[in-house]
């Protein structure tokens, strides 16, 4: 008897120890973690190296704190080194490659034209620097056009004339004979038109996450918004379009999946302005160190103005209005102060959502936002849909912004939206284009202020100014 009350309750001790080992388990795989950064970093040989970490979240709770870095990157010495994680004694199967390396050349650099004073020539460096002696930046020629143009232009050779003297030949008297004319009638002049303006909305993907990477821009401004964080693949993109200058970088919220590639953006071309709901410099629970510390190191080298929107209020840029409707007020979930607002471009109008979730889906309270600004409605012709696909939209809502064409910046995550929300859009007539379904991973619209085209499979070099 005794025997067998030993075996049931080593068996019971069992059982215990196999549901408790189950249960931790199960609660690690329920954990999401992501790498904060590129995998593959380059570094200059001496300089003190910080690792991004990763972020390990479970239903919006951090759990980043016990991820432990192991970094043995040798800062003095040049090689390839690997940094790992590991969360509750278990290594994580991410990883990041660092590289060190003396006077490393940045990998994207903005191009320049290079003059030689001596010759007179032109010569366009994609590399960032001129690398032919006797030649140096010109930096008023930003373009590779106008850098062929100059040097395929010939030097003008001075010309001068020969005088011959002439002897004049007397004409003869002209006999002239009558002849009726009829008055020809005035032409009509047609008057000069003038071609039309062009917005595009450039939605690609950013470093194969779902981040949302939106590029804005007309003859007139450039608008970035967002851009995740793949800073090297935003960079790339927009050096591939021959961007040099953005009017606004805008941060729909202060979260690192959707403004860590502004501190490249800021490094690497001419920002005149930052946007934010909340000002990142003292945004207590509102954003974390890994959320602002890229854009922070670039704001310590370059002195960008930050603009920080009433709501409701409008914002001009270039030809194109911004109708801010949210948010109304901040806390600390960072999802809800995403900044909410309606880009109209003539007679077209487009919505843009960041992560947004009970700001957006209170319908009312945006109605009454816009027509504290002069619309009648929140109805747009496109909608970027909030939180790259995985959110919610009520039917209130849905019904009032009843987008003719929903864009869903989803890349890596094709399940998203839910057939729910599919069923819903489709219902109302709207057409979705979701990023994870673009063969480029880049979907195009363009507007001429009253029509609207999608390339849902853009190629950038068909778009390059």
């Amino acid at each position: 008897m005794k025997i067998v009350r030993f075996l049931f309750g080593s068996l019971l001790m069992i059982i215990g120890f196999v549901i408790i080992y189950l249960a931790f388990i199960k609660s690690d795989e329920k954990i999401e973690f992501e790498l904060i950064g590129s995998s593959n970093i380059i570094h200059n040989l001496g300089e003190e190296y910080h690792d991004l970490g990763v972020i390990a979240k479970e239903n919006d709770v951090d759990y980043s704190s016990e991820v432990k870095i192991n970094n043995n990157v040798n800062i003095n010495l040049e090689g390839k080194y690997t940094v790992t994680y590991e969360f509750r004694n278990k290594e994580l199967t991410r990883y990041v490659n660092v590289s060190i390396k003396k006077e490393v050349t940045p990998t994207y650099l903005n191009p320049v034209c290079c003059y030689n004073s001596s010759n007179g020539q032109y010569k366009w460096e994609s590399s960032g620097t001129c690398t032919i002696s006797g030649y140096s930046v010109y930096d008023k020629i930003t373009t590779e056009s106008e850098c062929k143009i100059e040097q395929e232009t010939p030097t003008p050779v001075p010309f001068t004339p020969t005088l011959v003297p002439v002897t004049p030949t007397p004409t003869p008297s002209p006999i002239i004979t009558p002849v009726p004319v009829t008055p020809s009638p005035t032409p009509t002049v047609e008057p000069v038109k003038e071609e039309p303006g062009k917005l595009e909305i450039h939605l690609f993907g950013a470093g194969g996450f779902y981040d949302d990477a939106i590029l804005i821009r007309t003859k007139k401004a450039t608008m970035f918004i967002d851009g995740g964080r793949g800073d090297s693949e935003v960079v790339k993109y927009l050096n591939s379009l021959k961007i040099t200058k953005i009017d606004y970088v805008i941060g729909s919220h202060t979260e690192y999946d959707h403004m860590h590639a502004h501190g490249a953006v800021i490094d690497n071309f001419q920002v005149d302005n930052l946007m934010y709901a909340n000002d990142i410099r003292s945004c207590g629970c509102r954003c974390e160190s890994t959320d602002v510390r890229a854009t922070l190191s670039a704001l310590s080298k370059k002195n960008v103005p930050i603009t920080i929107p009433q709501v409701p209020s409008t914002l001009t840029i270039g030809d194109m209005t911004l109708y801010i409707l949210a948010p109304w007020q901040l806390g600390c979930n960072k999802n809800n102060n995403s900044l909410v607002f309606i880009l109209k471009y003539g007679n077209n109008t487009f919505m843009f959502t960041g992560d947004s979730d009970s700001p957006f889906n209170d319908s009312n309270k945006l109605i009454e936002n816009a027509k504290a600004l002069g619309l009648t409605d929140i109805k747009v012709d496109v909608l970027k849909y909030p939180h790259h696909g995985n959110e919610f939209i009520n039917d209130g809502t849905m019904s009032a912004v009843s987008p003719k064409y929903v864009i869903v910046p989803n890349n890596n995550a094709p399940n998203n939206p839910s057939n729910t929300m599919t069923n819903k859009i489709t219902s109302l007539g709207g057409t979705i284009y979701r990023l994870s379904d673009s063969t480029t991973k880049s979907i195009v619209i363009t507007s001429d202020g009253n029509n609207i085209t999608f390339d849902k499979d853009a190629l950038v070099t068909n778009y390059i100014w």
